[in-house]
């Protein structure tokens, strides 16, 4: 069940791929006391890596990269999400929103602790409405509200006894 739907604000850079090239620009941005919210790296073609950066505030972070001489990408938006039941939760998160017709770029799940997953979600440019609604949409499964452990049938509630 999804437990909390943040949107997030991202920029990117390309650069060489490099023994010591993504600690040094990630120390760089954090020295300049950008707060992150995530960040990822990945081969971008041959010999470059992307990098990208979530920030909780997207100027400082812009400034950031800037003054440290990279390419800043335009803002990019994603939607940042907690749930419970672990990275498997992902599935119905993604079954969600392929019914609602939510195009998936990218998602990236992440344990956080014992049954909760973070999930990194990136949709097509102006589809970010609909997924947000998308996930926080309740689902009750019928199944389990009336199964014999939450409420046997031949049992009276305690209360009326």
């Amino acid at each position: 069940m999804t437990q909390a739907i943040r949107p997030f604000d991202y920029h990117f850079v390309i650069v060489d791929s490099q023994p010591g090239a993504v600690a040094g620009i990630l120390s760089k941005v954090c020295g300049r006391g950008v707060r992150l919210a995530a960040f990822s790296s990945f081969p971008e073609g041959d010999g470059k890596v992307r990098l990208e950066f979530f920030a909780e505030d997207e100027g400082a972070l812009a400034r950031a990269l800037e003054a440290s001489g990279l390419p800043v990408s335009p803002r990019r938006t994603g939607l940042l999400v907690r749930a419970a039941g672990g990275v498997c939760s992902a599935t119905a998160m993604l079954r969600r929103l392929a019914a609602a017709g939510v195009s998936v770029i990218s998602a990236q799940a992440i344990s956080l602790d014992e049954g909760t997953a973070g999930l990194l979600l990136w949709t097509k440019p102006g589809e970010l409405g609909r997924a947000t609604t998308a996930l926080q949409e309740q689902t009750i499964d019928p199944v389990d509200e009336a199964s014999e452990e939450s409420f046997p049938a031949s049992d009276a509630p305690a209360w009326t006894l």
